[in-house]
């Protein structure tokens, strides 16, 4: 019998009550794997794909040896990396892809939710709720979607009896085409070293954290709740009870109920951003309180504004860290409203939140989670990679004459390893 009428032959039998068991799906690396599909020449080679604005979405591993960074403009790219391929990302890629990757999961029949492309959760209490039943289901599940969608796009599994947020952690460190399987007894030992940016906060409140010295999980979890209520609100309390492997929260895979484009006109013609920007984010962030959970942001937000000239300029924007608050808001409506470039004042704009999502896994450290343990030649490889990919910025400062009138010839900057003249 295939391995899924078995699993719903278990439930219907009620083999299984109520028990809690959850597995995350995550094919690391799933916005460059869909789109190498449609253009396989661009495989092991320095390549970037850029967003409306001109940005860096995604860069290849080559691209990143070399220097290139998410959020990087196209111009710098090509001024850096001269023989970087630049493509503009098309969504029709991702999104058919990201369909297939879905269709298999939801084929199961048991309840998925989506996190971002590549990436969702599979409720398995009613087929396996304990561990001795979970390899199975993963790996066969797993051997699927490998089948399917190819090697580049086997996604890494992570799983917790009782927590969506150490089965998600634990994805997230699995390398591509391995489980890593989490009990409720072992998840605090698990969670504890793990670095704070795996934890769904703003980015300048992980900046502030790691400025006090608080780097890892277990650091974040021992602090005073009240104190981290004061200084970072209900976000700060709800990731420090992920951070103890406290999460209740259930799996949704029902569609969820979306606001009403949200419209705001202006009785005479406006051109000053402020004017525009203010009342539109403040009614954004009021909607996506009302629809969003704790740690959730808007994933996609279509923008539309109307000028004096009956023109009307159309933006639909995707976020790989979602909007939560209203100061994120009110950054992205103003560099929107730079790039359309507008050549009359306005005299109204839309915004529709197209898409709701949880917040997503950050690395905001020079260095990527290590996966895959230490070899022989780890530290020449590192360095190696630090002296390519940063070598122009790292310098050593000579003093020349102190005492000289004209700054500029007091000192001089030298790079490091270069031979004295």
């Amino acid at each position: 019998m295939h391995p899924l009428a078995l699993w719903h032959a278990r439930r219907g039998r009620g083999l299984f009550g109520g028990d809690i068991s959850k597995a995350c799906f995550a094919a690391h690396g799933f916005i460059g794997g869909a789109f190498e599909r449609f253009a396989p020449e661009l495989r092991d080679k320095p390549y970037v794909l850029i967003d409306a604005l001109g940005r860096v979405e995604h860069a290849s591993a080559p691209a990143q040896t070399a220097g290139i960074t998410i959020g990087m403009s196209a111009h710098t790219v090509r001024s850096r990396l001269p023989i970087c391929d630049i493509r503009t990302m098309d969504e029709r890629y991702i999104a058919e892809v990201n369909g297939e990757f879905f269709d298999i999961l939801a084929a199961t029949g048991l309840p998925c939710e989506r996190i971002s492309p590549g990436s969702g959760y599979l409720d398995l209490s009613a087929v396996a709720p304990h561990l001795r039943d979970v390899r199975e289901v993963t790996a066969d599940l797993g051997r699927t979607l490998r089948q399917k969608l190819g090697e580049a796009l086997t996604p890494a599994i992570g799983w917790g009896d009782q927590a969506k947020f150490v089965a998600r952690a634990a994805a997230s460190v699995a390398p591509r085409g391995t489980m890593r399987l989490i009990t409720a007894g072992d998840a605090p030992a698990f969670l504890a070293p793990l670095p704070i940016t795996h934890l769904p906060l703003p980015i300048l409140t992980l900046q502030q954290l790691k400025h006090l010295g608080i780097t890892t999980c277990s650091a974040f979890a021992s602090l005073s709740q009240a104190a981290v209520r004061q200084r970072w609100g209900r976000e700060g309390v709800e990731s420090q009870k992920l951070a103890r492997g406290e999460d209740r929260r259930h799996i949704r895979p029902e569609l969820r109920t979306l606001p009403s484009p949200i419209e705001v006109s202006f009785d005479a013609p406006v051109d000053a951003f402020d004017h525009i920007v203010q009342p539109l984010s403040t009614r954004l962030e009021q909607a996506l309180a009302i629809s969003a959970q704790p740690l959730e942001g808007i994933t996609q937000l279509k923008l539309v504004a109307h000028t004096w000239d009956h023109a009307d300029y159309a933006a639909l924007r995707r976020f790989g860290d979602p909007l939560t608050d209203g100061a994120s808001l009110r950054r992205v409506l103003e560099a929107e409203l730079r790039a359309f470039q507008l050549t009359s004042p306005l005299i109204g704009m839309s915004a529709t939140i197209v898409s709701i999502g949880e917040c997503e896994l950050r690395q905001l450290s020079l260095f990527d989670l290590d996966q895959g343990g230490h070899t022989p030649g780890g530290a020449e490889s590192l360095s190696e990679s630090l002296r390519i990919r940063h070598a122009a910025a790292l310098c050593r400062v000579e003093t020349l004459a102190p005492t000289h009138p004209i700054l500029e010839r007091r000192y001089r900057a030298v790079r490091w390893g270069a031979q004295p003249k």
